[in-house]
């Protein structure tokens, strides 16, 4: 799969206080994960990440580049 890696991507990460666990997205993809640490959710949000590289692929869809603010 080529193509921007994780890494490339600007993170934001933040604990929702009314959830109860932390958040992680990535401005530029619609998708995020959440996790009971700050090391889960990113740990989910690159898995996430990882299958929605996929699900662009197999679409044949072009998947969104990191911001240039990185």
């Amino acid at each position: 799969m080529r193509g921007p890696s994780f890494k490339s991507y600007t993170v934001c990460l933040y604990w929702d206080k009314r959830a109860g666990y932390y958040v992680a997205e990535i401005p530029d993809i619609p998708t995020g994960a959440n996790g009971r640490t700050a090391g889960e959710a990113l740990a989910k949000l690159e898995t996430t990440f990882t299958k929605t590289k996929k699900a662009y692929a197999a679409a044949k869809l072009s998947f969104p580049k990191p911001s240039a603010s990185r």
